[in-house]
């Protein structure tokens, strides 16, 4: 069942039922019906065969991919028959799941201008914002906090002396209190926040104490479409999916008749 529901074709046809609502499917009709390959179907072979599969379509290949069409066409008229759309939830599943696909796939994804793009940030839900960054150094002295201390007082230059070696590097510029909680723990990030330039102090980390001198810090900001125009972008495409497709579910509704009995 499940490799038939994978079929292109049988995915396609079904979605047709869905779509446009029909309700009964002529056995007789849809059985005696002449299978018809034309340059159009020919065409669509040879573009899947070029493009899903990277095999260049020469006449042996074509026709041995027009018997696979065929089969995928008696398999589905198959499935019309004995009526598999209607008797079975995966089948259900299926068609529901191909009919969200296709709709969602004919939504235009032109580029939009940055016109189209700031009227979307002014009107969206999400206030979209600069990230936060720091550059520190810091100076690791194991877990020895008075031998810190000690450095950090008698320290009158920039530099920090009688540091131990730690793998992870001295000087950390623009990063992200993300990054900075990643690589040195959620309680060295939070002790950072807020600090202004120039700021020298003895912070814990996940290794253990260091004395940190910050190079500089910026804070968070209303963005412009330049400095966030990716992410932008993605969300401005997301509710064109999301708009498009119930857009096209109220109008079928729209013309649908929805009875509910009670039993």
């Amino acid at each position: 069942m499940m490799d038939l529901l994978k079929k292109p074709l049988v995915q396609f046809v079904l979605l047709g039922i869905v779509l446009f609502g029909i309700q009964q499917v002529s056995k007789d009709s849809t059985i005696n019906e002449p299978i018809q390959i034309d340059n159009q179907v020919r065409e669509h072979l040879k573009r899947e065969l070029e493009t899903e599969w990277q095999v260049k379509p020469d006449s042996l290949i074509l026709n041995v991919a027009k018997e696979k069409w065929i089969e995928q066409e008696l398999l589905y008229r198959i499935a019309v028959e004995n009526e598999l759309y209607q008797q079975s939830d995966l089948v259900k599943k299926a068609m529901i799941e191909t009919a969200e696909e296709f709709i969602l796939s004919q939504v235009d994804f032109r580029e939009p201008s940055n016109d189209v793009l700031e009227e979307f940030m002014k009107t969206s839900d999400k206030v979209y914002l600069t990230k936060q960054s720091i550059s520190f150094r810091q100076y690791f002295f194991g877990q020895d906090l008075m031998f810190a201390q000690k450095s950090l007082f008698d320290s009158k230059e920039i530099e920090i002396e009688g540091s131990e070696p730690i793998e992870i590097p001295a000087n950390q510029t623009n990063k992200s209190y993300r990054q900075v909680a990643s690589d040195f723990g959620v309680l060295f990030s939070d002790s950072l926040q807020g600090k202004p330039a120039n700021w020298r102090g003895i912070v814990p980390s996940k290794f253990g104490i260091h004395v940190v001198v910050v190079d500089s810090a910026v804070d968070a900001k209303i963005a412009n479409l330049s400095d966030v125009r990716s992410k932008v972008l993605t969300d401005f495409r997301r509710q064109q999916l999301v708009s498009f497709r119930d857009s096209m579910l109220t109008e079928l509704r729209g013309r649908t008749e929805i009875v509910e009995t009670v039993d």
